[in-house]
């Protein structure tokens, strides 16, 4: 699914849609972020209205910014385009298989 961020009420929800479960998410009128929970790898993901994006993970830091979205809900991918290329955040995997089994 892909969703324009400039869209904020349907990208919010497709966002909670696709962390359901697996962390502790929060969504305003702003923002939205996602935090895994303990004893899972700990992992951040942050998305504005304004399609700026904070990723991280150990030794992993990533600020960006776009105006797509992509959710792939077969691997836990999300990837954020914009004129200046395109990120990818996976969510680990071991975080992703045990709340989405086939």
């Amino acid at each position: 699914m892909e969703v324009q961020i400039k869209n904020w009420s349907q990208t919010s929800i497709c966002l909670i849609e696709f962390f359901v479960g697996l962390g502790k998410c929060k969504v305003d009128r702003e923002a939205f972020t996602f935090t895994s929970m303990p004893p899972d790898v700990k992992t951040q993901f942050g998305l504005s209205k304004t399609g700026e994006l904070i990723a991280s993970m150990p030794l992993h830091d990533v600020r960006i910014s776009g105006d797509t979205l992509a959710l792939d809900n077969s691997t836990g991918t999300l990837i954020l385009r914009g004129n200046n290329g395109e990120y990818r955040y996976t969510v680990p995997p071991a975080i992703w298989k045990r709340h989405h089994t086939a």
